[in-house]
C-alpha cells in the first residue's frame, strides 16, 4: 500500500510539472533493458529516460566534452572509488561481526559521490552522509579518520 501511494505521488508530481518519470512494475532491474545516452537534459514526454554515461562498456569515451580531464585527477577519482569499495567490505564485515555498531555500504554509488566531489573545488563545503564515504576519501581523509 505504501509503495502504491508513493508511486501515485511521484506520478502526480511529475504530471503537475509536465515531466516524465521512471516507471517500473517491479523492483527488479534488468541491465540489458536500459537505454544509454551521452547527453543530459530535461524531457517533457513519457518516452523512456536514457541512462547518462560518458564511456561505453569497452572504455571508449563517447561524449567528447569529458576527454579533457587530467590524468592525475582521473587516477585520484579511480583510487578514491576503489578505496571506498574496499573500505565498505572491511567495515561491513566488522559490523556483521559486532566489532562496530553501525555501517552502511555505498555499493554501486561510488562514482556518484566521488564524481560529484571531483567536479567541485577543494574549498567548496561538502556535507557527506550515509553511503557517501567516497566524498571524504576523495578529499583526502584516511580510513582511520572515517
Amino acid at each position: 500500500r505504501e509503495i502504491n501511494m508513493l508511486s501515485h505521488n511521484v506520478k502526480r508530481g511529475a504530471k503537475q510539472f509536465g515531466l516524465s518519470y521512471l516507471r517500473s512494475s517491479s523492483f527488479s532491474f534488468n541491465f540489458y533493458d536500459v537505454q544509454f545516452g551521452s547527453e543530459m537534459g530535461f524531457k517533457k514526454s513519457n518516452e523512456p529516460i536514457k541512462a547518462f554515461r560518458v564511456m561505453d562498456e569497452k572504455g571508449t569515451i563517447i561524449n567528447k566534452k569529458y576527454e579533457n580531464i587530467e590524468k592525475d585527477k582521473l587516477l585520484k577519482i579511480f583510487k578514491a572509488m576503489v578505496t571506498n569499495s574496499e573500505a565498505d567490505k572491511i567495515f561491513n564485515m566488522a559490523q556483521r561481526q559486532n566489532r562496530i555498531s553501525f555501517y552502511m555500504t555505498s555499493n554501486g554509488e561510488e562514482a556518484s559521490t566521488v564524481g560529484a566531489t571531483a567536479a567541485i573545488e577543494d574549498h567548496d563545503l561538502i556535507y557527506p552522509q550515509y553511503r557517501e564515504q567516497g566524498a571524504i576519501i576523495y578529499r583526502g581523509f584516511t580510513i582511520r579518520e572515517m
